[in-house]
């Protein structure tokens, strides 16, 4: 059964991958866990009906590897079906390498034009600074600490360390750390748009500021200061045991 759900931002649907890959902190794929699973031009059948219906008009991929891409992408040219138009993965300072790494190259518009609908830009919050004092009221009520093991290679030593780092980048250039890494996910070339999540008016209205108020784009001294975190701490939530 193919998993899907509708995209917050437009009038569109979804998939998640029906077989087995690796997601969410994974960091190798597992040869054991594969499975059978639905064709890929059998989902993209399913799709065309839901778009001659008028239900959906665009469709796309949500945690994506380059192989599933590039058979949806193949799939849809062979057999005259829909194309995706957006990958929907996980991206943000503490977590680039498996998109830049890879799938950057399949979705240009010069080869496959997918958008990158980028989930987690703060890193599930932790891209706010406020798990570092883990005793403070923020981190204390956070999911991190609310949901023991949920999205933990967030809230491990190594990728604190890294946070603080982009911190002190941020005020060296007169910004927050919210303001950092939503501007940073904003400017990326593949980007189409980020996906943020908020737990009150204010913190929604922190993040739109982020996106509407930050320089557009981040100005070349800023983006030369992260690279420089990122030389060394590269994907910090990878570096777990």
């Amino acid at each position: 059964m193919v998993l899907s759900y509708g995209s917050p931002l437009m009038a569109s649907k979804l998939l998640m991958p029906d077989r087995y890959v690796a997601l969410f902190g994974e960091y190798t794929y597992d040869y054991s866990k594969w499975r059978p699973s639905v064709p890929f031009v059998e989902q993209l059948r399913a799709l065309q009906e839901l778009i001659d219906e008028g239900k959906v008009r665009y469709i796309g991929v949500s945690n994506e590897t380059s192989y599933g891409v590039m058979e949806f992408v193949h799939a849809a040219k062979v057999e005259g079906l829909p194309k995706i138009v957006s990958i929907q993965n996980s991206y943000n300072l503490l977590f680039r390498c498996r998109f830049e790494m890879d799938l950057v190259e399949v979705c240009h518009p010069n080869n496959c034009n997918i958008g990158l609908l980028a989930y987690s830009p703060l890193g599930g919050g932790s891209l706010t600074g406020k798990y570092i004092d883990i005793n403070s009221e923020a981190a204390r009520k956070g999911r991190l600490n609310l949901f023991p093991g949920y999205m933990e290679r967030y809230n491990v030593s190594i990728s604190k360390e890294a946070t603080i780092k982009y911190m002190e980048v941020a005020k060296k250039h007169g910004l927050t750390l919210v303001q950092l890494a939503l501007g940073f996910a904003r400017d990326r070339p593949f980007m189409t748009s980020s996906i943020i999540g908020a737990t009150s008016i204010e913190q929604l209205q922190e993040d739109i500021d982020a996106f509407l108020t930050t320089e557009r784009p981040l100005p070349q001294e800023v983006m030369a200061d992260i690279e420089t975190v990122f030389k060394r701490y590269r994907d910090p939530t990878f570096n777990i045991s």
